[in-house]
């Protein structure tokens, strides 16, 4: 299902009010009439309206473009610059704010405004971390010539919550500023493995666009999410980053301008794998690609191995691995455990620091071919070109892409077509073999009745998914 995430806001949003102190409520006693008004008495004073202007930029050169013209220049005048609105929260008396990462991405300029404070502030990003679609701003202080600090949320524990505990959501929906809703944590530890690196917390408390960067509030007023996204197919299905998981990164975000994630170097399948050995079904995650020289390769890790075990912890899933992997410190030497050839064996690797590129060649069909593609042998109807250093930063591939063939036409009719290839598919394995260029997939493939190819395909904004195609010549 496809879950778009929330957009951003405006206007303002500040009480300068005196301390509210909401009472610790016991379990399985009455919550008072009071309370949700309380609560938003204590947190409205530390809840911002971000508005921003990006520059429009014309749209991404064709992959094909770039082909036919690897040395051209890629055009991006400016157009007009629309607002785009989001929400926030200050977390410190020096004007630090936490929001969402896609509320001021791209953003030329960022403004702030603050409930009951006519003052409009500037900001800047102090970092962002897309992963997680976290960003920390500060407030330009000077802006106001009366205000010496600001008022800040209080930042929860949401490793306590619970499902079926009140909640409320705050910010500027649909520009409506100064918003709540209630409602319960529907669920914890959700996964969507599309949109974000960490599970979030589910939430029925009314969220829409604009509600994006607010916070998610217990019933002591402290925050425990950030309202990101929701689910535009239900009535009152929204999202929130559990605020332990922002809390572990502000740090670095604010001495970093980003987060360091360790980087293994694989490329994994995410399917979940099971083998028998000595008698035993045991799990892991089947390697199927590495990049060339990062740390896996020089670790000794292969294709087609399965990693059992990274610094102690069994792994059985790819998302597993992603996140033990991801916060292992960088340069740390970690131990593991992966089965190779009906044999179990023991590596090391030095962990490096993940590369941050997020981005993602952009495909379509052209008419026009490109003239330094190679055709496939025995008619199997489709054509590959190089990726090299150049290309790849101009398709701006992930690392582990950067030296791959590259399906750059499929002809209709074909055998290639019919088996569901398509343009813009990367290369990485023919008929068991790992290819690295044109000529290697080229001498793996047979005159024979069936090629399997496994090809890494952009299907959804930032993920690149393993596809299995079978060209079968009838």
């Amino acid at each position: 299902m496809k879950i778009f995430l929330i957009l951003f806001l405006l206007l303002p949003i500040f009480s300068i009010s005196e301390e509210v102190v909401i009472p610790k409520i016991e379990p399985g006693k009455p919550l008072p009439a009071d309370l949700f008004i309380q609560i938003s008495k204590k947190i409205q004073p530390s809840i911002v309206n971000i508005s921003t202007t990006k520059k429009q930029r014309m749209r991404q050169v064709d992959i094909f473009d770039m082909l036919l013209a690897p040395n051209a220049p890629v055009p991006s005048p400016s157009l007009p610059t629309p607002h785009s609105l989001g929400s926030g929260f200050i977390i410190d008396n020096s004007g630090h704010v936490v929001t969402n990462a896609h509320v001021v991405d791209q953003a030329d300029s960022i403004h702030i405004q603050i409930k009951d404070d006519p003052t409009i502030y500037k900001a800047k990003v102090i970092g962002r971390d897309r992963p997680t679609d976290i960003a920390l701003l500060k407030i330009n202080i000077k802006d106001s010539r009366t205000r010496k600090e600001f008022t800040s949320a209080e930042l929860g524990d949401s490793n306590k919550l619970q499902v079926g505990e009140w909640v409320a959501a705050f910010g500027n929906p649909f520009g409506h500023a100064n918003t709540m809703t209630k409602g319960i944590i529907s669920a914890i530890d959700r996964q969507i493995d599309d949109i974000n690196l960490l599970p979030f917390l589910q939430t029925d408390a009314s969220i829409n666009p604009g509600n994006s960067g607010g916070p998610l509030v217990n019933t002591q007023g402290e925050v425990v999410g950030v309202n990101t996204a929701i689910n535009p197919y239900a009535n009152n299905i929204g999202f929130a980053i559990p605020i332990h998981n922002v809390k572990s990164i502000l740090k670095s975000l604010k001495n970093n301008g980003y987060v360091k994630r360790g980087f293994l170097g694989v490329r994994m399948d995410p399917n979940k794998i099971e083998f028998d050995y000595n008698g035993k079904t045991h799990r892991g995650v089947l390697i199927v690609d590495v990049v060339q020289g990062g740390p896996a390769e020089t670790a000794g890790i292969k294709p087609y191995d399965i990693i059992t075990e990274f610094n102690g912890t069994p792994i059985a899933s790819s998302r597993e691995l992603v996140k033990i992997v991801s916060a292992t410190p960088v340069n740390e030497k970690v131990k593991g455990q992966l089965f190779r050839k009906n044999q179990m064996q023991s590596f090391t690797v030095v962990v490096a620091e993940r590369p941050n590129n997020t981005s993602q060649a952009q495909r379509s069909s052209v008419e026009k071919v490109p003239s330094n593609m190679n055709k496939a042998p025995y008619n199997l109807g489709f054509h590959l070109a190089q990726t090299d250093a150049s290309l790849s930063r101009r398709l701006k591939l992930p690392l582990i892409y950067a030296h791959r063939p590259i399906v750059v036409e499929v002809i209709s009719p074909s055998h290639a077509q019919r088996a569901g290839l398509k343009v813009g598919d990367i290369v990485f394995s023919v008929n068991g073999e790992n290819v690295q260029t044109v000529e290697d997939t080229f001498n793996r493939l047979r005159d024979a009745r069936e090629n399997v190819l496994y090809v890494l395909r952009f299907d959804q904004p930032g993920r690149y998914n393993l596809k299995r195609i079978v060209v079968i010549k009838k």
